[in-house]
């Protein structure tokens, strides 16, 4: 997930699989993140609402819209790149970026399961 997204950094393909440029990152553990859910009627978002858990933040390029990005989760969190997770079409393939999951406590809280379980079936088209 998070790791993913910053894997490959002098790679044009995963630039665009990703929809980022300059992938790095400043970490900052043991954070309390609100995550706000942008559009609730994503596939990926349906029926959520926004919640608070401990993760680790990371500084970094937020996503942008305008370079093909829908972003569905967001945080104003200081420590924190504002946009926690989004989607972008790159050549045929349906990607979902998450920033979110550092440990097993995270990766654990229900919301985050069910966002990542949707992420995966939303990518293979099946949701």
């Amino acid at each position: 997930l998070h790791h993913a997204v910053v894997a490959m950094q002098k790679s044009p393909v995963w630039d665009g699989v990703c929809g980022l440029t300059g992938r790095s990152l400043t970490p900052h553990h043991d954070q309390t993140v609100t995550t706000r859910v942008e559009p609730v009627d994503h596939p990926i978002t349906a029926g959520l609402t926004d919640w608070a858990m401990r993760d680790e933040t990371y500084e970094m390029k937020d996503a942008d819209p305008a370079e093909g990005n829908t972003i569905l989760l967001t945080t104003d969190h200081p420590k924190s790149c504002r946009t926690l997770g989004w989607t972008r079409t790159y050549r045929d393939a349906r990607c979902f970026n998450y920033m979110a999951g550092h440990d097993g406590a995270a990766l654990g809280h229900p919301t985050v399961r069910t966002i990542v379980e949707r992420g995966v079936h939303w990518c293979a088209g099946r949701l």
